[in-house]
């Protein structure tokens, strides 16, 4: 979509849970993420409000995400040791059969 010959919105940001229903759409003129922050907040209190569990998991395509979408959701740092902590350790690998 055009306005005045220029584009309004430059990006598309969308959340989805465990079955794919979309919980947040945000069209957003830039991608920084005070675009879509607060969407997120309100996302987070809704879960609480209602008495669901907070994210466990979230995917992004976009590694920086992370520290952003941590402060978002705290859940996620939950239960989570980091891979730093056994970097020193071989590498597991599991027997195909």
């Amino acid at each position: 979509m055009r306005v005045g010959g220029e584009k309004p919105f430059t990006a598309i940001i969308s959340v989805t849970n465990e079955r794919n229903e979309i919980r947040v759409c945000n069209f957003v003129a830039t991608k920084s993420h005070s675009q879509f922050e607060l969407a997120l907040k309100n996302v987070r209190d809704s879960l609480s409000l209602y008495g669901h569990p907070q994210p466990a998991l979230i995917y992004t395509d976009n590694m920086s995400d992370k520290q952003f979408l941590e402060d978002c959701f705290p859940s996620l740092c939950q239960d989570v040791t980091p891979v730093e902590k056994y970097g020193h350790l071989d590498e597991l690998v599991i027997p195909s059969k």
